[in-house]
């Protein structure tokens, strides 16, 4: 009898550890939780609608930019204001609206590239390259 109230004591003691130890989990737990910017790693939208609502925008701006191009130059350099703009920017630290992203896009980079796809563009040699031999 003397071995089961000791058994028995025993187990209470080992609840009662258990029980604080539960405790301390979840007071630790509560006290690390991850900032939500850690937590959503997600690259999807937060509203879905929106979202597509900007892109149907897109779609529509590069199919008119497509349709005009005849109307565009072949090329033309980044003005400087857009340049220094670009070049003085610092990358986001947290995520941007995509409607300001698209902005930005068809604003300051659209007009300002190659435009391969323009019918007077008869070609196009980039810069010098490496040299990859000795002659």
């Amino acid at each position: 009898m003397d071995e089961l109230m000791h058994n028995s004591e025993s187990l209470d003691q080992w609840k009662k550890q258990m029980s604080s130890l539960t405790e301390s989990i979840s007071e630790l737990e509560q006290s690390h939780q991850p900032s939500t910017s850690q937590t959503n790693l997600s690259l999807d939208p937060d509203d879905w609608p929106s979202a597509r609502i900007v892109a149907h925008k897109m779609l529509d701006a590069s199919l008119d930019y497509i349709q005009s191009i005849r109307d565009h130059p072949v090329w033309q350099p980044i003005p400087d204001d857009i340049r220094e703009v670009l070049q003085g920017e610092q990358l986001p630290e947290q995520g941007e609206p995509l409607s300001d992203v698209a902005h930005d896009v068809l604003t300051n980079i659209v007009p300002y590239t190659y435009n391969n796809a323009h019918p007077c563009l008869w070609g196009w040699a980039n810069g010098e390259g490496k040299r990859c031999f000795n002659w």
